[in-house]
């Protein structure tokens, strides 16, 4: 039996969900061809075809419920639970003997922490398959977060009675006994441990009981016995560096990392799942550093994944090393030459480093993988402006607004970067049009347009009105040194 909360499948397919205009024939083989094909984008990355291709079989026949599926798994990789549910519950209602639809379901309704929801799906998966006893267990954890431990409680003794008991079900049920309760003293804790002597599992599961207590100092204790019993198991490292972050020992947290992440038994998955996550919460520069430290561990150790090449390669562009992301982003492609975003984040770095021949050719390479990506003729576009080509950027530009349909901020990229290129033309007429159309889509790169705007405005004599601009940049979140030098010094002043 498992020990894990909700230790479901995870779904394998990545982006966001969405239909496409195009139309297509309606017969079981066209639409079979078309779910195929997008199934092949989806495993070589190339999530944005993907998600047309399920889209437009969805747009074609409603009752197409893998499609519904896939689109779902789709948008909850991108984090869109309400998206995803709309679109599982679509598959479910269509074929509701299908297993893997309802694990999806319940994978959502976990993440929006909807037990209610999600007691309710564990009674359907028991019903289609009522010899697993996985369903049980994540069953009655369901109705003890959700606050009923009277029913947990019931829950878990029909789960002895069916199949038996065990030790997880011993300490499923001691976790409800000491909720609400003060944490353990060394008596009570010797006799939970007592109960399956020498196993790391049980000393894992009561330092996190106590960590959760607020009794850190406890559970560093137990964790220090675990070790002498398994020096390398890398739970207990992660456990360890849980515990002693919240002893505020950051120098032990960090070596127990380390430890996790240059240790060959932590499962690679393991590996990109804690580093991803952890990328959000680097927010200062000792953190992306420390973060770098350990994706650059698991890089090296597992020379052969380029997953964890390009995430290793992600961590780097993100503290501003540029030159060693890019060659983890080529280490990376060599060894999978299937991984789209490599390709366009080794254009943008090579960019980035004012390499615009070499993300000439990067982008060209992955056009002929991805032909029908804007964002790459956008970064291609970039790349001939910043030789001078400005005819040959602006019709890669075309290309790109072409493919743009529906997408605002690729449109309002396409429209930034013609304001940039009339503006080293001295047009600055014609580079206000383009960059004021940039804004109206008011998305992320906003900041950097307004920025733009009070460049051109300065150029046009407006001074004031730039002054305006540069300011309300600052306050969008834009805080590039040079635009601070010119709200400081009032006048425009060029990049090097």
């Amino acid at each position: 039996m498992r020990t894990r909360l909700f230790s479901l499948l995870m779904v394998l397919a990545l982006g966001a969900a969405a239909q496409s205009p195009v139309p297509v024939h309606t017969d079981s083989n066209s639409l079979k061809q078309i779910y195929f094909a997008g199934l092949r984008k989806k495993m070589v990355e190339n999530f944005p075809e993907a998600e047309k291709d399920f889209g437009r079989i969805a747009a074609a026949d409603a009752n197409y419920h893998a499609a519904w599926y896939e689109l779902a798994s789709l948008a909850f990789k991108q984090n869109k639970v309400d998206e995803a549910e709309a679109h599982i519950k679509k598959a479910t209602a269509l074929q509701p003997g299908n297993e893997w639809y309802w694990i999806l379901l319940a994978e959502i309704y976990k993440r929006k922490g909807d037990m209610a929801a999600l007691t309710a799906v564990f009674d359907k998966l028991i019903a289609l398959a009522p010899a697993k006893d996985g369903y049980y267990f994540d069953r009655a954890n369901a109705l003890f977060l959700g606050g009923k431990t009277d029913e947990a409680l019931k829950a878990y003794q029909l789960l002895e009675q069916k199949f038996g008991n065990s030790e997880a079900l011993e300490q499923a049920r001691d976790r409800i006994r000491l909720h609400g309760q003060p944490a353990p003293g060394d008596a009570e804790l010797g006799a939970m441990l007592s109960k399956g002597p020498g196993d790391v599992n049980s000393y894992l599961y009561l330092s996190g009981m106590l960590m959760q207590k607020g009794k850190s100092a406890a559970a560093l204790k137990l964790l220090k016995q675990a070790q002498a019993l398994q020096p390398e198991n890398y739970e207990i490292d992660l456990a360890l560096a849980d515990a002693f972050r919240l002893e505020k020992d950051e120098p032990a947290s960090e070596a127990a990392l380390a430890r996790a992440f240059g240790n060959q038994l932590m499962p690679v998955e393991g590996k990109l799942k804690t580093l991803a996550a952890m990328i959000g919460a680097a927010t200062t520069t000792a953190k992306k550093v420390q973060l770098a430290r350990w994706a650059g561990a698991a890089a090296d150790l597992h020379a052969d994944e380029p997953r964890l090449q390009a995430l290793y390669a992600d961590i780097l562009y993100r503290t501003g090393r540029l030159a060693e992301a890019e060659l983890r982003y080529k280490s990376a492609l060599q060894l999978s030459e299937n991984m789209y975003t490599a390709w366009e984040q080794l254009a943008a770095v090579q960019l980035a480093q004012h390499k615009n021949t070499d993300a000439i050719k990067t982008a060209g390479d992955a056009l002929l993988l991805y032909p029908n990506q804007g964002s790459t003729y956008l970064l291609l576009a970039r790349a001939h402006a910043g030789t001078g080509n400005a005819a040959e950027a602006d019709r890669q530009l075309a290309i790109a607004e072409g493919m743009a349909a529906g997408n605002r901020e690729l449109v309002a990229d396409c429209q930034a970067l013609k304001a940039g290129i009339r503006f080293a033309a001295k047009d600055y007429r014609e580079a206000r049009r383009f960059i004021e159309m940039a804004l109206k889509n008011n998305n992320r790169n906003t900041p950097v347009y307004l920025e733009q705007l009070g460049d051109i405005l300065y150029m046009l004599g407006d001074k004031p009105n730039a002054l305006v601009n540069w300011q309300k940049a600052r306050l969008a979140g834009n805080d590039d040194v040079l635009l601070k030098r010119k709200i400081d010094e009032k006048e425009y002043i060029g990049r090097p």
